[in-house]
C-alpha cells in the first residue's frame, strides 16, 4: 500500500505511518513524504483554512504520485470558539478512487500569553521554541507536548486525527 504524506515534517510522516499500520496491520505500507504547498498561511486561523490546506496538501501530493493508494494532508489550526480558542490538527485523506474523508486531532485551549503572540503575527511553533529554548519543536513533540507535559505529543494527536479520518475505510459497509 502506497501512502503519500503532503509534508516532510517527521512528526506528520511518523503519525501517518503509525496510524496506517494500526488500521491496516496486514498490509505492507510504504510512506512517501512530499514537500507540497498547502496554499494557506503558515499559521491557519480557522478550521476552514486548515481543512483547505490539508486538502490541498493531499491533492498536490497526488499530482506527484497519482497511482498512490492514499494521500494524507495535515494542517494545524487555531480556532476561536465562543468559550475560548483551541489548537488542533485537521486531516484530509483521499484514496485512489478520489474518495475524501476528514478528521481532526484532539484539541487543547491556548493560553492568553500565546494568543497575544499569535495576534502579533508569530507562528505557534516559533512561540513554543521560545518558551522551551529549543528549535523546531513542531518537528518534535510540538505545542501538544509542551502544554500537556508530553502526555500527548504532536505525533500522538495527529495519529488519532488520521485514524479518525480513516473511519470510512475501517467501516466500509457504513460508508
Amino acid at each position: 500500500m502506497k501512502v503519500l504524506v503532503g509534508s516532510q515534517n517527521p512528526v506528520k510522516v511518523s503519525a501517518t505511518k503509525s496510524a496506517f499500520k494500526k488500521v491496516f496491520p496486514t498490509k505492507k505500507i510504504t510512506i512517501i513524504p512530499l514537500n507540497v504547498d498547502s496554499q494557506v498561511p503558515s499559521q491557519p486561523l480557522s478550521e476552514n483554512q486548515a481543512f483547505k490546506g490539508a486538502r490541498r496538501r493531499a491533492l498536490n501530493a497526488l499530482k506527484v504520485h497519482p497511482n498512490a493508494d492514499f494521500s494524507v494532508g495535515l494542517e494545524g489550526t487555531i480556532q476561536k470558539y465562543p468559550l475560548g480558542v483551541l489548537e488542533g490538527g485537521m486531516v484530509v485523506i483521499i484514496d485512489k478512487l478520489k474518495k475524501i474523508s476528514i478528521g481532526s486531532s484532539p484539541r487543547f485551549p491556548l493560553s492568553k500569553t500565546v494568543l497575544h503572540q499569535i495576534k502579533k503575527g508569530q507562528e505557534l511553533g516559533e512561540i513554543i521554541d521560545c518558551l522551551t529554548n529549543q528549535s523546531n519543536t513542531k518537528k518534535k513533540s510540538g505545542a501538544y507536548g509542551f502544554f500537556t507535559n508530553n502526555i500527548i505529543t504532536r505525533r500522538k494527536a495527529y495519529q488519532q486525527g488520521i485514524i479518525s479520518a480513516l473511519v470510512p475505510w475501517i467501516k466500509k459497509q457504513l460508508y
